[in-house]
């Protein structure tokens, strides 16, 4: 399932990048439940939820995307 490899994604590049979820949803400007859910694959994640998450870790999409395992 897409949103479980998307989720896993980021909480593997969070925890790379020594981040809390706490950090990162304030880095991200999106609330912590929702990266919770998210990152656990219980919610799907809007595309600009993707966006701020994406570059508050500070990557490209293509780095992003690349290292999706689906």
């Amino acid at each position: 399932m897409l949103s479980k490899a998307i989720g896993s994604r980021i909480q593997v590049l969070r925890m790379r990048k020594k981040l809390t979820q706490v950090e990162l949803a304030k880095l991200a400007k999106v609330h912590r439940s929702y990266l919770a859910a998210v990152e656990t694959g219980d919610r799907n994640i809007s595309l600009e939820s993707l966006d701020k998450i994406i570059h508050a870790l500070d990557m490209d999409y293509d780095d992003f995307f690349q290292g999706l395992n689906h």
